[in-house]
Formats: structure tokens, sequence, C-alpha cells
């Protein structure tokens, strides 16, 4: 472990906080963890000035930064009594009610959550995640049926599907073992969307990278892709975790 500092910026109206770790390295790198701190990792030659400087220089891009992140947390979904919540793209309320047995289930424009222990945010977010897991396994399938017939040319009887929580990526595709995870998160989106999810990671058997080959490939099957990626991203990405 390197040797770390703690330093505070006060110059004009800029204050700033941060935290050196010192190592055998030859350039700094400026991290901004989740909770808004900063981090620089520093060469051991380097002074305390000339790493001020670096991050003064730096400030622009590090408000930016954190204000990213304060809107990500503010806007971060938690399971709670009469929270919003979208599945498959449409707009339910949560209910969550005291029950001798957990199960969710839709009624109208709500979704029920029975919990043993309703009074609970981290158990109710376990028991909702673990519904969604169930859930997304059937709205994987019937995604899958639907992308296959567009990509019939798509060797697929060995493609195995599998929904995964991942808390940054939307899919992930292991061309060698034929395997597809897609995020159990994907059901909070609309059809369409979770469709293109698909076919993005199906594109990978062939096109293991982002290469021009590739989004031409996935434009072949997807004319929208863009607007899917987009609207997925901005819209949704508050349900990552």
């Amino acid at each position: 472990m390197g040797q770390k500092i703690r330093r505070e910026i006060n110059e004009g109206k800029i204050r700033l906080e941060y935290t050196i770790e010192k190592k055998k390295m030859k350039n700094l790198i400026l991290k901004i963890k989740p909770d808004q701190s900063i981090w620089i990792s520093s060469p051991l030659s380097l002074s305390l000035a000339e790493i001020d400087k670096f991050v003064l220089s730096k400030y622009d891009w590090i408000e930016k930064k954190r204000r990213v992140l304060a809107k990500k947390e503010e806007n971060r979904f938690e399971m709670d009594q009469n929270v919003g919540v979208k599945i498959l793209g449409k707009n339910y309320q949560i209910k969550i009610l005291p029950s001798k047995v957990n199960k969710v289930e839709f009624w109208e424009d709500k979704i029920l959550v029975y919990s043993k222990n309703h009074e609970s945010i981290e158990y109710n977010n376990e028991l909702f995640n673990s519904w969604k897991k169930d859930f997304s396994n059937e709205v994987f399938r019937d995604s899958f049926d639907r992308v296959i017939i567009k990509m019939s040319d798509y060797e697929s009887s060995d493609l195995v599907i599998k929904p995964w929580r991942m808390k940054k990526r939307w899919g992930t595709c292991y061309p060698g073992r034929m395997i597809i995870h897609l995020n159990i998160h994907l059901v909070h989106a609309p059809i369409e969307i979770i469709d293109y999810v698909l076919m993005h990671e199906m594109v990978h058997l062939k096109h293991p990278d982002h290469s021009k080959k590739f989004y031409n490939e996935l434009g072949i099957y997807c004319e929208n892709w863009k607007v899917n990626k987009s609207v997925l991203n901005l819209e949704y990405s508050l349900y990552l975790k």
C-alpha cells in the first residue's frame, strides 16, 4: 500500500478536499468515487504543490462528475411504500404488505409485494430482486423467441441465455461458451429495448469487439439501436446497482 495524504485546496471560491496515494508509478491518476470523494494516485517524485496544481486544472471536470454522481444517487431506486417503478416500460406503484409468505404479484396498476419483514427496505429490495430474476427469465425467453426470427441465420441451438444481476452492464456475451447473460434489471425497460440488448449480445457471437463490422451487423437487425441505447442509459440506469 502507498503512502496516503489528506489535502485541502482553498483558492477563491474553490474548496477541494482530496486524498493522495503515493506509489511507484509514472503518471497521475484522478478518480472520483461513488461517495464523490476525490482520490489521486501519484508518482513518488511529485511534490504536493505539483499535485495541487493538477487537481485545480481538473476542477471543472471534477464538479461535472460530482453532479452526475449526485443526480444518480438522488434518482437511485429503493424499494419503499408507494414508490413508482417501471416494468416493461409501464408505470406501476409499489405496495408493500405484511405477510407470512413472501411473494410479488401484479394487480392493475400496482405491484403488490407481500413481505415477511415489510418495514425493512433492504429486505424488500432483496425480495423484489429475487422476483425480478424469476420474472426476467420468462421475459428473456419471450425476447429470444422474437429475436431469433430476425436473426435466423445465427446458430442458436446451443445458446444459453441466463438472467444475471450486474451493476454496470446490461448484457455480457461469452462466444466460446455460447452463453449470454442479460441483466435482470432490464425488465424495467420496454420490450423493444430488451430485444435490442439481446440482439447486441448475439452479434457478439460473430464479432466479439465493438468494431465497425459489429455495428454494421447490429444495424441489419436493429436499425434504431442508437435510439434504444440512448433511452436505456438515460431512463433506466437508475435501476443499476
